[in-house]
């Protein structure tokens, strides 16, 4: 519980951080400081996820309409689209491909929270190892 009260903390500062966030959401045109309009907070357009693997390294992911670029994720448009394909939902991403990954126990924690078409997303899991978070997540956690 103490893990998801800190990623809920770190969650809200890496949005309110990002300007692409920060603009209000007194209106649906509202601007950022960077000029660039900006959804309202609540609009079910948002699709923004703040990933973090193993507790030390974590990327803001932005798939809002044309924001994708605002993203601190380096494989941003390729992990949205990945995403996308499950609906938001890191925990349905499945294995992908024939390749085979050795037993070898390196446990990798993964977070994910955020919104997506308006909704609340969150996923907490242990992977194997590096290997097996690779090809069972793609693109997203790969940062």
């Amino acid at each position: 519980m103490k893990r998801l009260a800190c990623l809920a903390v770190l969650c809200g500062t890496a949005f309110a951080a990002t300007p692409a966030l920060a603009a209000t959401a007194s209106s649906p045109d509202s601007v950022s400081a960077s000029g660039v309009e900006a959804a309202p907070p609540n609009d079910p357009r948002l699709r923004r996820m703040l990933l973090l693997v193993a507790d030390k390294r974590f990327t803001v992911l932005i798939c809002d309409p044309g924001q994708v670029h605002r993203s601190t994720h380096p494989k941003a448009r390729q992990a949205c689209d990945t995403l996308a394909a499950v609906d938001g939902a890191p925990g349905r991403l499945k294995q992908s491909g024939t390749i085979m990954c050795t037993m070898e126990s390196d446990p990798v924690p993964v977070s994910a929270i955020g919104t997506w078409d308006g909704r609340l997303s969150m996923h907490m899991r242990t992977y194997g190892n590096r290997c097996e978070l690779g090809v069972s997540t793609g693109p997203v956690f790969d940062f």
